[in-house]
C-alpha cells in the first residue's frame, strides 16, 4: 500500500510486477459528494471508462495507465475506486 501525491508518472514504476492494482482517487462527475464509483478495467474495458477522474496535473490517472500499458507494465487487473 502506497500513497501518491503529485506526479502520477511515479505510478507507472510502482505498478511494475503487480498482479492487481487498486487505485483510490477523487472524481468529479456532478454526482452527490461522497458518491463512490468502482471501475474494474479488466471487466469494464478501455480507459475511457475513467471519465470523471480529474487530476490537477496535466498527466492524470488515465494517462498513467495508458503509459503503463504501452510499456508493458500494466497489471492484469486494475480496479479504480473513485470518490466524488
Amino acid at each position: 500500500v502506497r500513497a501518491l501525491r503529485g506526479d502520477l508518472t511515479t505510478l507507472v514504476d510502482l505498478m511494475e510486477g503487480a498482479g492487481h492494482l487498486v487505485v483510490v482517487d477523487a472524481m468529479r462527475t456532478g454526482g452527490a459528494a461522497g458518491t463512490i464509483r468502482h471501475v474494474d478495467l479488466t471487466a469494464d474495458g478501455p480507459l475511457d471508462t475513467l471519465t470523471g477522474f480529474v487530476s490537477t496535473h496535466a498527466f492524470g490517472l488515465a494517462e498513467a495507465l495508458a503509459l503503463a500499458g504501452a510499456l508493458g507494465r500494466l497489471p492484469a487487473r486494475v480496479t479504480v475506486v473513485g470518490i466524488e
